[in-house]
């Protein structure tokens, strides 16, 4: 099975090959485990032997930018991230909640429910003030957009640290309008993604991220610590 994003209404139904991939974890002082996810696509055209031909010359307006391969062609590739741009990310585990690998594969987490509203916005605070700094992730797709209401499904379990995933959400294309409704979606499907490591904050000591690790995560026996001083992390055994 091939990695593949799709932009269902694009150009391509067949979607796009995913070139990288990747998941990473990361400790905090309040006691949670984040996860955080970062994927790039293959270029929108690559596997159209017909792109470029004078024949899908098109009109480059905006208004049918969705459906206009002369459109997604000046993008070139999809970015999809929350480490990329500094995102949020998403909690996967707390000290009242911890995580297990073990019942990892069929776990859903629903990310940014109401798009317009991100999970990290307090109540109170006006739709003018919320940006997309306050989302989980970041997009680039047809310039720099906006992603929401994520469904983040982790598949079979291939090796302990190794999952499949499924991955949608909706978008909009507030690269050229501000307002733009989250009216366009993504399905991304990937066959095999690592946990690669799981961050340790620099405020704290080796001992403490220990001790918290296994708070949060049933299976932190599969991890050791590696790293020094600020760059300190713990990776797969």
């Amino acid at each position: 099975m091939s990695d593949r994003i799709v932009f269902p209404g694009n150009p391509w139904p067949a979607g796009h090959a995913v070139a990288e991939v990747a998941w990473l974890g990361r400790l905090d002082p309040a006691g949670r485990l984040w996860f955080d996810l970062h994927l790039n696509s293959a270029e929108y055209y690559a596997e159209d032997p017909t792109y470029g031909d004078d024949a899908d010359d098109e009109d480059d307006d905006d208004s049918g930018a969705w459906e206009s391969k002369i459109v997604w062609g000046n993008y070139h590739a999809c970015t999809l991230s929350s480490t990329f741009w500094g995102h949020r990310g998403f909690v996967a585990a707390t000290d009242e909640r911890p995580l297990a690998l073990d019942g990892l594969a069929g776990r859903a987490f629903h990310v940014d429910r109401d798009p317009d509203r991100p999970d990290a916005v307090p109540p109170g605070v006006a739709a003018a003030d919320i940006d997309h700094e306050d989302s989980a992730f970041g997009i680039y797709l047809l310039g720099h957009d906006a992603v929401g209401d994520h469904r983040i499904t982790f598949g079979p379990r291939r090796q302990p640290t190794v999952f499949a995933l499924d991955w949608q959400g909706r978008i909009a294309l507030r690269y050229i309008n501000r307002t733009a409704p989250f009216e366009y979606t993504f399905h991304a499907t990937i066959d095999a993604v690592a946990l690669e490591h799981i961050a340790v904050p620099a405020s704290m000591d080796d001992g403490a991220a220990d001790a918290l690790l296994h708070r949060v995560l049933v299976d932190a026996d599969l991890f050791e610590l590696a790293g020094a001083g600020d760059d300190r992390r713990f990776v797969a055994r």
